[in-house]
């Protein structure tokens, strides 16, 4: 139909908002970032949920996109030993997300690693279809 070309301004600001939320987790030795993290999140990241005395204006407004940045994230996984199966987003879906079982009880003592070949750096396709389900095994 045409237009005048405008865009959804509260759509705009919060996608904003998550790019500067990415920025601090991305280039944490800013300036930007440095004065964030003195102030808001000394001994943590910034993706923590953290309370805070008297928050800034512009704090409350980044951590608002926190939402829209947890939709994004997906833990690498490298050697596997930092992530919880069925708790972390670590499958690549279309929306990283956790495993999905193959049955009705996850075993919450499973590591990552187990399902891991260290010598190969392949993946045990056997013990792969045994925990998860098929689609995320494909994904996987």
């Amino acid at each position: 139909m045409g237009g005048l070309g405008f865009r959804n301004v509260d759509d705009f600001n919060t996608a904003f908002l998550a790019k500067q939320l990415w920025r601090l987790i991305e280039v944490p030795d800013s300036l930007f970032a440095r004065v964030f993290k003195g102030r808001y999140y000394r001994n943590s990241n910034p993706m923590d949920p953290i309370r805070s005395y008297s928050p800034s204006y512009g704090w409350r407004s980044i951590v608002s996109a926190r939402s829209l940045v947890n939709k994004g994230l997906i833990k690498r996984v490298g050697s596997g030993d930092t992530i919880s199966i069925w708790n972390d987003p670590w499958v690549p879906a279309q929306i990283p997300r956790p495993a999905l079982s193959n049955g009705p009880f996850k075993d919450p003592t499973l590591c990552l690693t187990q399902f891991m070949d260290p010598q190969t750096n392949t993946w045990h396709r056997d013990r792969l279809f045994e925990h998860f389900n098929p689609v995320d095994v494909a994904l996987i």
